[in-house]
């Protein structure tokens, strides 16, 4: 793996999988982190001020809370997986490009989204603790999306709007055990 430090900001270029085994940013936070490739995070989690990008697959090796204190975007273009929670705190963009715990043995114990900034979505998120998925700001499909949570009578919970993108509709399927609750309007498009 190749590395360089810019102003404090992390760019990881790798082909063969980078594991990350302990808190990145935990004493100061970087002003941002780029992954390209594949990653293992084994938390118990990640700080910066700026963004951070996930180009590869994000495999979760433990529970994980990824944030940006400074409204900075945290993307994930490929899928995220593995049995343990993931939250991700920033007032900027979250998005999931590709969905998450989607694949078979990949499902994530949770998922939650801060109330600040906004979540973008394609692709399937599937979740199989109690604590089940919760979207805190407004959620935009940028893709047809399905959100499962109907292992352990996990919830489904959305703080905000649900929308698609501007450019077209898209369809969201939510199956749950437990409750589905939307708390804002529901359809429609995202204003950019």
């Amino acid at each position: 793996a190749a590395a360089s430090a810019v102003s404090s900001t992390l760019t990881v270029a790798n082909s063969a999988g980078l594991s990350l085994q302990a808190a990145v940013g935990g004493t100061r936070a970087l002003s941002g982190l780029s992954i390209q490739g594949t990653s293992e995070l084994a938390g118990p989690g990640i700080n910066t001020t700026g963004g951070q990008t996930y180009t590869g697959t994000v495999t979760l090796a433990a529970d994980n809370t990824l944030a940006s204190s400074a409204a900075g975007a945290i993307r994930f273009e490929s899928a995220v997986a593995g049995g343990h929670a993931l939250t991700v705190n920033t007032a900027g963009a979250t998005v999931f490009a590709a969905g998450a715990g989607a694949a078979p043995g990949t499902a994530l114990v949770s998922l939650v989204t801060d109330a600040a900034g906004s979540v973008s979505l394609s692709g399937s998120v599937r979740v199989s603790g109690v604590a089940g998925a919760t979207f805190n700001e407004q959620l935009t499909l940028t893709g047809a999306a399905t959100i499962d949570a109907s292992h352990a009578s996990g919830t489904v919970d959305f703080g905000g709007a649900v929308a698609s993108a501007a450019a077209a509709a898209h369809g969201l399927t939510v199956t749950a055990g437990g409750a589905v609750r939307f708390a804002g309007a529901v359809g429609g498009s995202a204003q950019s």
